[in-house]
Formats: structure tokens, C-alpha cells, sequence
């Protein structure tokens, strides 16, 4: 008779246990296709110091998917991971309500900042039902803007906001002379990053230390040091170590090679679901070190990065090439997509920023001694800042000489100016 109360019970709980929190899953889901972006894309950047902000560019590119049509909505799906139907808006949508959802510890208020714009000529009928999407899943605002009158004006303009939104970290997305009178829409991400460590490195333990460039070049940089409880992981050839930021939302990983000269070996190994494995690393004693890191990249173009993923349809501007016919009716195609970052990691914490800019124009218009782990990153290695939730990437680097700037991305020359 003991069996009739807990089956009560149990259909109690029944639809609690079947919602399971479809949000954290959507989160998840999410989370995996920045995550299998980033390990792709990053491999087809050039050798030398790299930034790129996955999450940035994949929000971005969400949102230029939902006014896609045709092959040009097959091409991008498959180039940017999305799945085969339109969950993915609602996927994003939880992944950026848990993204800025208030760490436990008093972080402030400003501890992550995104946001979204939707610049568009004045007069251009936008479709509603694009337009419901961006808003509602993305929280993206509309301003019109005219870019007839004064495309300078108006690059100033888009240059501004981005620059608000990042509190001047990125200070421009738009180069000079990019934008014209034909200029259709300008769909903006900018993403804002401040945060202590939950531990902050003693300063006087920071020692200046010999960094190994490669086989045969090192270079004297400041090496901070810490030894602690941390995540942690032994790979096949490399380390990863996770150090979490105040609050425990987010954590900074260090990925490093055991040889000197492992860092392309390393990269070759890196996936989605390695990248969504370092949210779930074993807490184990580590004595960190690493540098200080400062970088700040220029504009660079994306077109040859995002074309060799498969996505080269929508910026194809003949009559049976981009098809964004979700958007608005007159027939467009992506003639620019832009992206800038930002990254300063010192003992306090990290400040880390982020822009992408979609161009779209008409097609007629063309420590004490304890067993311990020892991670010393004294040589190139990757790094990432770890949403802990969902593991989805928001930004992911690789560092191979602390006393230079980064180089371009995907093999781009830097943005003309």
C-alpha cells in the first residue's frame, strides 16, 4: 500500500522533472554552437597573437540568418552551426538572459554588457517578422539612419554607439570611407567585459620571468603567480587550467601546451565540445603562472575567414547569389562583415570588449607546499573567457608573444582606415 503515496507523489512531481528547465537547455544548445564555431574559425587564423570574440560574431550572424532564404539560409546554417530550424533565436535568447544574469557575488551592475542595433536606411521597408525576431530574441533596437545624405555621418554615428556601449574600448567598427549612399542596413553586436578575479594575484609575487617566444627566442615579461584550488585538466600533449572570476559565472581559461613549440599541435585538437568541457574541470591544487595580457587588434574583415567556412553566398552579389528576401524585399547581399576586440588582463582581473559589424547593401548597388599541479605559462598558449553555466565561449585567444600587439584575423589584412 506504501506504492500508491509515492506514485501520487511522483505524478506530482512528473511535470517538474519533464520542464527540467528547457531555458538551461536551450542555454546549453546555444552554448554548443558558439563553442563549435570558435574551434573552427580559430584554426584559420594566422600565426602571432590572436582575439576574436565567437559569441560576438555568432549573435551577429544569427541575426543576418534569420532574413536569410533559400541557399543562402542553408549555406549560413551549416557554416555557423545553427540547427535546421528556428530554435536557434530562442536558443540565443536564454544564452544572453543567462549571460547577464547577476553573478551571486556583488560584481556590479556592469559586469557584462550586450547589445544590439539595427541601423537601417530611412524609408526601407523591413519585414515585420525579421524584425520580431531581432527584437525579440535579441533585444536588438532600430534606429534609422540615413545614408544617403551623409554616410560619414553616419559610419560616426554607428562608430559611437559602439564606442558608448564598450565604454571606449572599441572605439570604431566602421572604417573611414566603408559606408556609401547605397548602404541598406548595418546590423551591430558590441559586447562589454569587467571582472575581478574571485582571487585577486598578489603583486608582489608577479616576477619577471623568461617567456619562450619559440625553440630559440625568449623574451624577460612579467609572470603573475598564484597557487590555489583551480580547475584542471590533463590532456593528451597539453594542460587547462580555470580560473574563476568573482562571483563564479565566468572563468578564464588557460590552455598550454607541454612543449615549447605544442601550440599548433594543440590547436589542431581543439573542439566545440573540448571548449565545453573546461566549464566542468576537477578542482585540484594548481600553481598558475601566466602573463599579463594586453591586447588590442585592429578592424578586421571577416569575408575571407567566414567564406572558407562555407558561408561565401551571402556576400555574393549576383542575381542568383545572397538571398535575404526575410529581411526585405529588394534584393540584398552582405558586403562587409567587420570585427574588433579587446583584451586587458592584469592581477585585478580582465576588462574584454567586442564588436561586430554586418554591411548590407543592394545587389544593383554592388603559496604553502601542498601536492600541486604546476602550469607555467612561459610559452605560446590559447585562452579563453568561459561563460561556466552554459560553457559557451566569448572570447578566445591565442598568446604568443606578451610583449606585442595581435595580429590580423583569418589571414585579413587589417581594415583600411
Amino acid at each position: 500500500m506504501k506504492v500508491f503515496p509515492r506514485l501520487v507523489l511522483f505524478m506530482c512531481l512528473l511535470p517538474n522533472v519533464l520542464r527540467a528547465d528547457p531555458d538551461a537547455e536551450r542555454c546549453v544548445e546555444a552554448a554548443k554552437m558558439v563553442n563549435a564555431f570558435a574551434a573552427a574559425h580559430h584554426r584559420l587564423l594566422p600565426a602571432g597573437n590572436a582575439l576574436t570574440s565567437p559569441w560576438s560574431i555568432e549573435t551577429n550572424m544569427a541575426m543576418v540568418y534569420a532574413g536569410a532564404e533559400g541557399q543562402t539560409r542553408e549555406a549560413m546554417r551549416k557554416a555557423f552551426f545553427f540547427p535546421p530550424d528556428d530554435r536557434l533565436h530562442m536558443a540565443f535568447q536564454s544564452l544572453r538572459q543567462s549571460l547577464l544574469a547577476k553573478p551571486a557575488a556583488d560584481v556590479g551592475s556592469d559586469h557584462l554588457r550586450v547589445a544590439n542595433r539595427v541601423f537601417y536606411a530611412q524609408k526601407l521597408a523591413l519585414l515585420s517578422g525579421w524584425l520580431t525576431i531581432t527584437r525579440t530574441h535579441y533585444a536588438a533596437e532600430v534606429a534609422p539612419i540615413d545614408f544617403s545624405a551623409d554616410p560619414s555621418g553616419s559610419a560616426k554615428t554607428i562608430n559611437q554607439w559602439v564606442s558608448d556601449q564598450t565604454t571606449g574600448k572599441i572605439p570604431a567598427i566602421i572604417p573611414d570611407d566603408e559606408l556609401d549612399p547605397l548602404v541598406r542596413v548595418v546590423l551591430v553586436n558590441a559586447v562589454y567585459f569587467d571582472l575581478p578575479w574571485d582571487e585577486r594575484f598578489t603583486k608582489e609575487l608577479t616576477q619577471d620571468q623568461p617567456f619562450h617566444i619559440n625553440a630559440t627566442q625568449i623574451k624577460t615579461v612579467p609572470l603573475m603567480f598564484k597557487q590555489h584550488r583551480l580547475g584542471y585538466a590533463r590532456k593528451d600533449g597539453f594542460q587547462i587550467a580555470a580560473l574563476p572570476y568573482a562571483g563564479g559565472t565566468f572563468q578564464f581559461i588557460v590552455i598550454l601546451p607541454d612543449a615549447v613549440d605544442g601550440l599548433a599541435r594543440v590547436e589542431k585538437a581543439i573542439t566545440g565540445e573540448l571548449l565545453s568541457e573546461c566549464a566542468k574541470l576537477q578542482s585540484t591544487e594548481v600553481r598558475l603562472s601566466f602573463p599579463r595580457i594586453r591586447l588590442e587588434p585592429p578592424i578586421v574583415s571577416l569575408k575571407r575567414s567566414l567564406t572558407a567556412m562555407g558561408a561565401g553566398i551571402m556576400f555574393d552579389a549576383s542575381p542568383g547569389g545572397a538571398d535575404f528576401s526575410r529581411m526585405v524585399r529588394e534584393p540584398l547581399y552582405v558586403s562587409k562583415v567587420f570585427h574588433r576586440t579587446y583584451l586587458e588582463l592584469d592581477e585585478e582581473g580582465t576588462k574584454a570588449a567586442a564588436a561586430t559589424a554586418t554591411i548590407i547593401r543592394p545587389k544593383n548597388g554592388v603559496p604553502h607546499e601542498v601536492p600541486h599541479e604546476v602550469v607555467k605559462a612561459d610559452h605560446p598558449f590559447l585562452f579563453m573567457i568561459q561563460h561556466v553555466p552554459s560553457g559557451a565561449c566569448l572570447f578566445l585567444g591565442r598568446l604568443t608573444d606578451p610583449a606585442v600587439g595581435v595580429s590580423a584575423v583569418a589571414g585579413t589584412a587589417p581594415a583600411k582606415k
